[in-house]
């Protein structure tokens, strides 16, 4: 997070270069921030290595998540940010490699992370709610809830019209992910709208599409942008 605000500075050189300091301040401030973080650092981080585990029970290590998160707001306000969308985390424990990792012999989704993840959302927007009552914090943040959503269609996909809901796209659709789906080395569904989830971690375009609805219609109006 703290490369992301490197790359922010450095594209706020740039931009005050071509059409100056007050422009810049213009821009920025009538921008459309959006962040998304954190579930790697609990699928991956805490559940799938032992650096984290050891020295943090959940309680703990979403307390430094969010410690990790408010920096990041303060930040990103500090530069200019005025309006700021901040994603919440999905159920990490019916992803199909979360599934195959730690939900037994019948897959299951993963009670222990999708327990991280409610607790970490649920931090996440007192963190919030604190925030935009700060008369010093001078930045709209929006929580963006996307946890029931993905719920809903890795669970109950087949309202949507799914068929596979907890198997990937590609490969055996159990364990592949980024670039273990690369069509040179690995094959891919023929019905990929089928699935909920293209590899074993991220959704389908045919299911980003069903998300990125639902946090158009219940969120980004929100933001009065």
């Amino acid at each position: 997070m703290d490369q992301e605000l490197e790359f922010f500075d450095e594209y706020r050189r740039r931009l005050v270069g071509i059409v100056g300091e007050a422009e810049t301040r213009r821009i920025i401030a009538g921008a459309f921030f959006f962040v998304v973080t954190g579930t790697d650092d609990l699928a991956n981080t805490y559940f799938m290595t032992p650096y984290r585990a050891g020295d943090y029970d959940i309680p703990a290590y979403v307390d430094l998540l969010l410690v990790g998160a408010e920096a990041f707001l303060r930040n990103t306000s500090a530069r200019g940010a005025r309006k700021m969308g901040f994603t919440g985390m999905p159920p990490i424990g019916c992803v199909p490699s979360q599934r195959t990792i730690g939900g037994g012999p019948r897959r299951r989704c993963e009670a222990r992370r999708n327990y991280a993840a409610l607790m970490y959302n649920k931090a996440l927007q007192q963190l919030i709610d604190r925030l935009n009552a700060d008369p010093t914090f001078h930045t709209l943040v929006v929580y963006f809830d996307i946890y029931d959503i993905i719920e809903e269609l890795a669970v109950h996909g087949e309202r949507w019209g799914f068929t596979e809901l907890t198997h990937g796209c590609c490969g055996s659709g159990l364990i592949e992910v980024t670039m273990l789906c690369d069509t040179r080395y690995m094959g891919v569904c023929d019905d990929v709208d089928k699935h909920v989830f293209f590899d074993s971690y991220h959704p389908t375009q045919r299911a980003y599409e069903i998300i990125v609805d639902h946090i158009f219609k219940n969120y980004v109006p929100l933001m009065h942008l």
